[in-house]
């Protein structure tokens, strides 16, 4: 079986694993993580808005991922 390598296409299901990944790929030389993680913040957007039988610890694990993704988008944007 092969798996989905660089396109980023196959993220798992709680997603933080993916993230940390693509941070520690940067770890010397962080790219422009609001493009980098564009997608990510999208999907969990889209998720928190589409899902209305989510519960409610699964919600709070979404948001904390957005928070944790705009926080570091914001904090890589103010050092340039």
């Amino acid at each position: 079986m092969s798996q989905a390598s660089s396109n980023g296409s196959k993220t798992p299901a709680a997603g933080k694993s993916a993230t940390v990944r693509k941070l520690k790929q940067f770890e010397k030389t962080p790219p422009d993580l609001g493009v980098m993680f564009k997608a990510d913040v999208e999907n969990i957007r889209r998720q928190l808005k589409e899902e209305k039988a989510m519960s409610s610890e699964r919600r709070r694990q979404l948001e904390s991922q957005l928070q944790t993704l705009l926080d570091l988008i914001a904090a890589t944007a103010k050092k340039k």
